[in-house]
């Protein structure tokens, strides 16, 4: 648990849930507080519960036991009043998936603007905020395209602005950047820094990457196999503002990955074929 003033807070909780007769324990004892404004990334083996978690706080799905807050801001969101020209309180969450939540029938500027227009922003304002985050995440010249002409990286930045352009309190991010190739990986994580440093929300993000948790996180929660419990909460420390060169060459980033590895790999690794006994392992 941290001092400070925490945004998000998990006590205990566990995810049970039934497949095929039997009863899956999930997550369990998960406890963790993540402070306002930070960025925490949660990384683990496959089928640790992390995406699960984080639908748990994205009020997706419901856990077994345990307990979960979410502090809402007084007014506004996390950096600060709401602009009077905006309509209706900010979402306190705002889930960004791995595959392409784009809405096909839309343009760019239409689906940045979706979360803007259910809140009944203007349609000016609302294009006009829309315009900016296109802007920021490199999509200038593609308002009027519609995402059958947008490449993979394309459409999800579209993901990534319409989450900042609805201003949420919150951002659950579920390896948003995973179904990409390399390079426009590497674009879209220093895109997402540089944005995410202008507003400094609040992230919960799920990856399995090493070096992007390293990059992108205040802390990263390094999880166990299932069932899902946190094996260890890992201070990043990196100064900011990172790029990806500046990260990968600083003395910090090896000591940090071979840390998180060696927990990872404890985890993976599969169990003896065979009990030893007296005579040894046959």
């Amino acid at each position: 648990m941290t001092t400070e003033s925490w945004k998000i807070r998990i006590d205990s909780l566990v995810k049970r849930y039934e497949t095929r007769g039997m009863q899956v324990t999930a997550l369990e004892g998960v406890s963790l507080e993540v402070p306002d404004g930070k960025f925490y990334s949660l990384v683990g083996p496959s089928g640790c519960g992390k995406t699960t978690l984080l639908r748990i706080a994205g009020a997706l799905e419901r856990h077994t036991e345990g307990q979960i807050w979410i502090r809402q801001s007084a007014v506004g969101g996390a950096a600060g009043p709401a602009p009077a020209v905006l309509v209706g309180r900010p979402p306190l969450t705002s889930m960004v998936f791995q595959e392409q939540s784009v809405f096909p029938w839309m343009t760019v500027r239409d689906n940045i603007a979706f979360g803007l227009k259910a809140r009944g922003v203007p349609r000016k304002v609302r294009h006009a905020k829309a315009d900016e985050f296109i802007r920021k995440i490199g999509l200038a010249g593609f308002e009027k395209a519609l995402p059958h002409q947008l490449s993979g990286g394309m459409k999800q930045r579209v993901s990534v602005a319409r989450a900042f352009a609805n201003d949420p309190e919150i951002l659950l991010m579920d390896e948003p950047f995973g179904a990409l190739d390399e390079q426009n990986r590497l674009i879209l994580q220093e895109e997402l820094l540089r944005i995410w440093e202008e507003s400094r929300k609040t992230v919960l993000f799920v990856t399995h990457s090493i070096d992007e948790a390293i990059l992108l996180s205040d802390r990263i929660v390094v999880m166990s196999a299932r069932p899902g419990r946190i094996l260890e909460v890992i201070d990043v420390g990196l100064p900011r503002p990172r790029q990806v060169e500046s990260v990968r060459a600083h003395p910090a980033f090896g000591q940090l990955f071979r840390h998180i590895w060696q927990l990872l790999r404890q985890e993976e690794a599969p169990p003896p074929l065979h009990a030893p006994g007296k005579g040894g392992a046959r």
